[in-house]
């Protein structure tokens, strides 16, 4: 339960603010020692792509292990997950 649950204090304004679709994956050995060797010092959480194919956020969950998820904007009503 969260606090405004708890303090039974209502929410307002949209009930979602974004919608996101959550790609989880992990790259190979080999990928992981090449990303991390490249950022040693200053290693990067979040990676972004912008092109005409997919605007999404690559997040680093773990680089030593490989685990990555890609979060994708979603946006009901116009897309729909069966045609977009």
């Amino acid at each position: 339960f969260t606090r405004n649950h708890h303090l039974k204090i209502p929410m307002m304004g949209e009930s979602s603010m974004q919608s996101l679709v959550n790609v989880h994956f992990r790259t190979n050995d080999t990928l992981s020692e090449l990303l991390l060797s490249r950022n040693r010092d200053d290693a990067a959480m979040l990676h972004f792509t912008y092109n005409s194919q997919l605007v999404g956020a690559f997040v680093c969950h773990d680089g030593k292990k490989g685990e990555w998820v890609l979060q994708i904007p979603f946006f009901p009503p116009f897309q729909t997950m069966e045609e977009d």
